[in-house]
Order: structure tokens, then sequence, then C-alpha cells
């Protein structure tokens, strides 16, 4: 029997992130969305910008729900 492997995505978009949990047990790959947040940006001088520390901080709040599982890799 082929032990199941896990993969997390994380995917960034212009309205908002997801941590994606992918589990391929050799046949086909089950997806599981295990956190998102929203991406909006920050007003700095009248210019938008992306809070990269709020980015890392929910990327680490679905990594912790998804550290049940053992994780093969990690995609950005």
């Amino acid at each position: 029997m082929i032990k199941s492997k896990n993969y997390i995505a994380v995917d960034l978009g212009a309205e908002s992130g997801r941590l994606t949990l992918g589990k391929f047990n050799g046949k086909k790959i089950v997806l599981e969305e295990k956190h998102r947040f929203t991406t909006g940006g920050t007003r700095l001088n009248n210019t938008l910008y992306w809070d990269a520390i709020y980015f890392f901080n929910e990327i680490k709040k679905g990594l912790q729900k998804c550290s049940k599982s053992e994780i093969s890799a990690i995609a950005f």
C-alpha cells in the first residue's frame, strides 16, 4: 500500500490568500482549504502596499492548521 503524501499550496491573490492541503494517495488528490485571509493593501503616502508581515503571520496560522498532517512539500 502506498503511503499518502500531503502537500501545502500557498496562494496570494489580489483580494485574498489561502493555504490548501492536498492529500495524494497514489491515485487521486483530495484538496482541502485550511485557511483563508484578506490581502487588501495598506495605504502609505497615497500608494497601496502589501503588508508582508501580516501575510507571514497569516501563513503561519494556516501552517498551524495543517500541523496534524505529515507534510511532504510546501509550494508558494
